[in-house]
């Protein structure tokens, strides 16, 4: 299983090119701004998408994981998982890609740990996207004033 990095810490990875902005280390920064470039009013858009969807998400991972609602939770892992690519969860995001494809498998010892793995990391991705959605915010409104 991949070892996924939640621990916010910044660092010259990528800056925002209209402000002196650098996201946290644990984001890809490649990926949000090959999707965002200097938007960062439609990235604090979407992390907030991010953070409504995801404890609806966790819930389901809860309630369907059972072999007679696999197929239900397969679909919901496969309409979740952009948000994790999107708001730069890259490892998260090839967890989720994983773990919907051991689906296929019905192996229940590696859905298992994919289950088990992925619903511990809600919590930790939720604190880590808020945290940058604060910190996006603040710049937001302080550019604007």
């Amino acid at each position: 299983m991949l070892a996924l990095n939640f621990q916010p810490g910044y660092g010259c990875v990528s800056n925002f090119a209209s402000m002196n902005y650098q996201l946290d280390t644990a984001l890809d920064g490649s990926i949000i701004h090959a999707i965002f470039g200097d938007d960062t009013q439609h990235l604090s858009a979407v992390l907030q998408d991010f953070m409504e969807e995801a404890p609806a998400f966790k819930q389901d991972l809860h309630t369907l994981y059972t072999p007679a609602q696999f197929s239900e939770l397969k679909n919901i892992i496969h309409r979740f998982k952009p948000l994790y690519h999107y708001v730069g969860l890259t490892q998260a995001f090839q967890q989720l890609e994983a773990f919907e494809a051991a689906f296929n498998a019905q192996d229940l010892e590696v859905l298992n740990t994919f289950h088990q793995e992925s619903v511990l990391h809600i919590d930790n991705a939720l604190q880590l996207v808020l945290l940058e959605h604060n910190r996006i915010i603040q710049i937001n409104n302080a550019s604007h004033a």
